[in-house]
């Protein structure tokens, strides 16, 4: 095994430094070689030109026990065109980050398994975080850029190359355990010491050695507790300040998307009150692209959860458009009723559920729902939510026909998130 440890010491006032893969690592794979996650690392980028390529880096990409983050950068349609290099950005994240260049027909294939939410296609790039995981986490979890963004960039493509190397390698320093993968030389050198005490005894040797072996074992073990202590109270004050920082842009992002909810909202009630015919858009046949739709058409009022989405994908119910026209009235009757109240929106969304066949019950879930281990919960921006609510079409158990619609309201955020559809849970009992 091997492992590096790179400390950078700055007084208060330096400038940041920029951080770099140390020299002794490149010599090393260069020379020797050296795996990490099952990829050899090396400073070109990783070639996936096939079907076995793509299981193979399916394989990586959903590892539980992955440690680093995977760029992977696709192609145009030229096949060998990229809006990034991959090999400079394998040469820059060597022993930090794995780098996989892929052409179209993986991407494809990349898509089809997970869908566009998760893929990346066109020359875009995806940063793939440890713990990839579609269908708990969101899709903004794992970073894509589109290659006109990278190429508005500070500093264009090698900019946005530059900015994926710094981040990496910062990441790199918050991993799970790393003392116990790469321990510090103080660790090292106390545990030199506590072996040569007990060979000392193994041995024989007089009383006194042992005793000055111990002494200065202790001397060593107090002034590396000392300098601990310091390093950490100084890296706490750090963490404090960056997590101080980071709820500051938590807290100024949500007020904004608030701001723009609530013009959003004066807006839609100005063109309904307007004599402005706005022409309906056609509903799409099928739920192969229900997440691009609900992006589209429904942002900022309901947010359909990963695992709504796949299951829609895997599902052969036979009315799609009610599945969408279900989807409008959560975000448009239903939601207005729960932010605003009033006998006649409720009568609004009730004869709106009238309208389409259905109804609004509370879920199986309640008192019961943890007896049912995670199927009537799903994990949202960190927290674990409960599907309390459920539309409910026929209540045949034919999934061609059945329609069932999980949900619950997010009342900090004012939107409806849907975490199942379209057919039906199943419980103990089923």
């Amino acid at each position: 095994m091997f492992g590096v440890r790179l400390t950078c010491v700055s007084r208060q006032n330096d400038p940041p430094p920029t951080y770099s893969v140390p020299g002794v690592v490149r010599q090393i794979a260069n020379q020797v070689g050296f795996v990490v996650d099952d990829l050899p690392a090396s400073e070109q980028a990783w070639r996936v030109q096939d079907h076995g390529g793509f299981e193979r880096l399916l394989k990586v990409l959903t590892h539980p026990d992955r440690r680093l983050p995977i760029y992977v950068v696709s192609t145009l349609d030229d096949e060998h065109t990229t809006a990034i290099d991959g090999d400079a950005l394998a040469r820059a994240t060597l022993g930090v980050a794995h780098v996989a260049v892929i052409p179209p027909s993986v991407a494809w294939e990349l898509t089809y398994r997970y869908g566009k939410e998760y893929s990346v296609f066109g020359g875009a790039v995806r940063m793939y975080r440890p713990g990839f995981d579609p269908e708990e986490q969101l899709p903004f979890t794992h970073h894509l850029t589109l290659p006109q963004r990278i190429a508005d960039w500070d500093g264009g493509a090698n900019g946005y190359a530059a900015f994926l190397a710094q981040d990496a390698i910062r990441q790199s320093t918050r991993q799970r355990d790393t003392d116990s993968i790469v321990p510090t030389y103080d660790l090292v050198r106390r545990r030199y010491r506590e072996e040569q005490a007990e060979a000392h005894r193994h041995i024989a040797q007089t009383e006194a050695a042992v005793i000055a072996a111990l002494e200065q074992q202790n001397r060593e073990l107090g002034a590396a507790i000392e300098r601990d202590v310091a390093t950490y109270e100084s890296y706490v004050q750090t963490q404090e300040q960056e997590l101080q920082a980071t709820k500051d842009v938590i807290a100024e992002l949500e007020d904004r998307h608030r701001q723009l909810l609530a013009r959003i909202s004066v807006l839609e009630d100005a063109l309904k009150k307007s004599d402005v015919v706005t022409p309906e858009t056609p509903l799409p046949a099928t739920l192969d692209d229900l997440g691009d739709w609900a992006g589209r058409e429904l942002a900022g009022r309901v947010t359909v959860h990963s695992r709504a989405l796949r299951a829609a994908k895997k599902s052969n119910f036979q009315d799609p458009p009610l599945v969408y026209r279900a989807l409008q009235m959560l975000g448009a009757e239903y939601r207005d009723m729960r932010l605003y109240g009033g006998h006649e929106r409720k009568a609004a969304y009730e004869a709106k559920l009238h309208a389409l066949g259905l109804k609004e019950e509370a879920s199986f879930a309640g008192e019961g729902a943890h007896l049912e281990g995670d199927t009537y919960f799903i994990t949202h921006l960190g927290r674990r939510r409960e599907l309390d609510r459920h539309l409910k079409g026929s209540n045949t158990r034919d999934e061609r026909y059945c329609l069932r619609i999980y949900f619950f309201w997010d009342g900090d955020r004012g939107e409806v998130v849907v975490g199942s559809l379209p057919g039906h849970l199943d419980t103990r009992a089923t």
